[in-house]
C-alpha cells in the first residue's frame, strides 16, 4: 500500500542522518508536476506503448505513484528531468516518497 508523504515516518538519533527512512519502508525520489493541485498529483514516468504494431518509448505523466519512475538519489531525478525532458527544474518538484 502506498503512503502519502505525510504518513512516512522518519527515524534518527542525534548522531545519525535524520533524513533516512526507517528500514521497513522502500523509499525513492519522484518527479512531480509542480503546478498541479495536491489532489491531482502527477508523477514522471517512462512508458512503452505498442500501437498498430509500433512500439513507442517515451516519458509522460501518471497519477499512480506505483508506475512512477523511481530514483535512488535526488540528484539522479534532477538530472533525468533536465536531460530527458530538457526542461527547467522550476516546472517540477523532486519529492522523496516511501512505500510500506
Amino acid at each position: 500500500m502506498a503512503m502519502t508523504p505525510h504518513e512516512i515516518r522518519r527515524v534518527g538519533s542525534a548522531d545519525s542522518d535524520k533524513n533516512h527512512f526507517h528500514a521497513l519502508y522502500e523509499s525513492a525520489w519522484l518527479i512531480e508536476r509542480a503546478y498541479v493541485k495536491p489532489e491531482m498529483i502527477h508523477y514522471f514516468c517512462f512508458e512503452i506503448v505498442t500501437q498498430h504494431g509500433i512500439t513507442i518509448r517515451h516519458w509522460g505523466w501518471t497519477s499512480d505513484n506505483q508506475k512512477a519512475t523511481r530514483f535512488g538519489r535526488k540528484i539522479d531525478a534532477e538530472l533525468a528531468w533536465q536531460c530527458v525532458a530538457q526542461r527547467n527544474l522550476d516546472e517540477v518538484e523532486i519529492i522523496e516518497h516511501g512505500w510500506s
